[in-house]
């Protein structure tokens, strides 16, 4: 109990330092505190730097429930602002709410504001769940209008090796793609296609007919 107050009272806080900081740009920027119709929903740049600036750093420490609250509370003042509930799905996802960031990105995010970038987060989560078909599409999607998209193509190597029946030279492929377009190398992933592909080696071999297989030798 005495952990949560204490999360709890650290948390309004920051509020507080956060209302504080943003008053001072409505002083400079007196459109911010008007009536958001009057300049068709949109805020100075600023504000929402201020945030982002703030939950990363809280991510980047590991306070995961900090950041989120901030953000929601960011998205009360600021609902219009699509990269707010972008950031907000990230850190969702990072701390595992995979449902909900998933829920939020697919219902806060106007379908002509839907970014390569939000469609690669999309099916990040979509993965997570075991939503492989949903995830797919969302990739295909991405791949189809950006073929040198790096994360994309990362993705899609994680997803076809994550089948029930891996799709071991297709992953490999992506991976190889996602590096040659300035990806980072992941040694648990081209483990993961070096075992799939052994496997699917191995399953070959083993539904060759005794005819087959007497031919060979």
């Amino acid at each position: 109990c005495a952990d949560m107050n204490a999360q709890v009272n650290l948390l309004l806080e920051e509020r507080d330092r956060l209302k504080t900081r943003l008053r001072r740009i409505e002083k400079n920027y007196p459109f911010i505190a008007g009536d958001p119709a009057a300049t068709n929903g949109n805020t100075h740049p600023q504000t929402a730097e201020i945030i982002q600036d703030q939950v990363r750093r809280y991510l980047k420490v590991g306070e995961n429930a900090l950041a989120i609250a901030l953000l929601q509370e960011a998205r009360d003042l600021m609902p219009g602002d699509v990269s707010l509930v972008v950031m907000l799905g990230k850190a969702m996802c990072i701390a595992g709410n995979y449902a909900g960031a998933l829920e939020l990105l697919m219902r806060g995010v106007p379908a002509e504001q839907v970014t390569p970038a939000i469609r690669i987060l999309r099916a990040s989560a979509h993965m997570a769940i075991g939503n492989l078909g949903a995830a797919r599409v969302e990739l295909e999607t991405v791949l189809k209008k950006d073929p040198t998209s790096a994360d994309a193509h990362y993705n899609m190597a994680q997803l076809l090796v994550a089948l029930t029946a891996p799709v071991c030279e297709k992953a490999r492929v992506h991976y190889a793609l996602s590096l040659n377009h300035g990806g980072a190398p992941d040694k648990q992933l081209e483990q993961a296609i070096r075992e799939a592909r052994l496997l699917d080696k191995i399953k070959k071999t083993k539904s060759a007919t005794p005819t087959q297989q007497t031919e060979k030798n």
